[in-house]
C-alpha cells in the first residue's frame, strides 16, 4: 500500500485486535476478527511485519476491566495479557516495549487528535518507523502527525485484495 511505503512493518493500534480478545475473553466459538482471520491467513501471514505496543495490551486490559468486570476478575490480568499476546501470535506479530523512546509530548499534538489513545498510537508508530492501522476511517487529525496511516476498512480491502480469487 502507499500509505505504508517507506515503513519498517505495521502499528496494529488496540481496535484492531479487541475484538478477538473480547470474543475469547468471553467463550465466543468464533475467536478472531476480520482483520485477525485476514492477516492469520497462510496467503498473508508474513506478507507484513506487525507490531502493537505496551500501550495497547493496556489499552485493551483497561477496557475488558470496564467492559466485563465479572469475566476480567475470574481471569485475571495475567491470563488476558496472555489472550492479548496469544492474538498477536496467531498473525505473526511483536510487542514494542518502551519507554525513553516516546520523547515527543502529548501535549504537542494535543490538539491534532480527537483523544490521547489516536495521539499516543500516531506517536509510537512514527518513533517506530511504523505504518498506522486504526479502526478509524476519517484520518485527517491522525496524518498530521504521521502519514503512513490508513484506516480498517481501507486496510481488509488491500489484505482481501492479496488472497487469491478461487
Amino acid at each position: 500500500m502507499k500509505e505504508f511505503e517507506g515503513t519498517e512493518g505495521l502499528y496494529l493500534d488496540t481496535n484492531m485486535i479487541y475484538d478477538y480478545v473480547k470474543n475469547v475473553l468471553n467463550n465466543k466459538k468464533h475467536k478472531e476478527s476480520y482483520v485477525i482471520k485476514l492477516l492469520s491467513n497462510s496467503e498473508l501471514k508474513g506478507k507484513f511485519r506487525i507490531f502493537i505496543s505496551h500501550f495497547t495490551i493496556a489499552e485493551i486490559i483497561t477496557r475488558m476491566k470496564n467492559d466485563f468486570p465479572t469475566r476480567y476478575q475470574q481471569l485475571g490480568k495475567d491470563k488476558v495479557m496472555g489472550i492479548i499476546v496469544s492474538a498477536v501470535s496467531v498473525i505473526g506479530g511483536k510487542i514494542i516495549y518502551h519507554d525513553a523512546k516516546l520523547t515527543r509530548t502529548i501535549i504537542d499534538f494535543a490538539d491534532l487528535c480527537k483523544d490521547k489513545d489516536d495521539i499516543i498510537h500516531a506517536e509510537i508508530s512514527k518513533n517506530e518507523n511504523l505504518g498506522l492501522v486504526t479502526d478509524d476511517d476519517e484520518l485527517g487529525r491522525i496524518c498530521d502527525i504521521w502519514e503512513h496511516v490508513v484506516g480498517k476498512s481501507k486496510f481488509i480491502g488491500h489484505l482481501e485484495g492479496m488472497l487469491p480469487t478461487s
